[in-house]
């Protein structure tokens, strides 16, 4: 699993889509008490959010605080992904 939250953090799409269809990972599975959609928000990756949410993320999921993708999203300032959330 580190490995998808290093395709995600560094934006490594075409890494995320190999991990996550070659292992077919529940996208919603929480990783650290983190759900991918999480992590992808946090360093503003908005093509990894957009292929998450087409394999079913769950916008509305919280993590372990709490905080919801698009709270951490706004969190860091990351506006582009904020309204790929918000449309959703």
């Amino acid at each position: 699993m580190s490995e998808l939250v290093w395709g995600i953090k560094n934006g490594d799409l075409d890494q995320v889509k190999d991990i996550v269809e070659q292992k077919e990972i529940d996208v919603n599975k929480e990783i650290d008490g983190r759900p991918p959609l999480h992590y992808a928000a946090d360093y503003g990756q908005a093509d990894v959010i957009q292929y998450l949410l087409s394999k079913g993320a769950d916008v509305n999921a919280k993590d372990k605080h709490g905080i919801s993708a698009l709270l951490a999203a706004i969190w860091e300032g990351h506006t582009d992904c904020v309204k790929l959330l918000l449309e959703q």
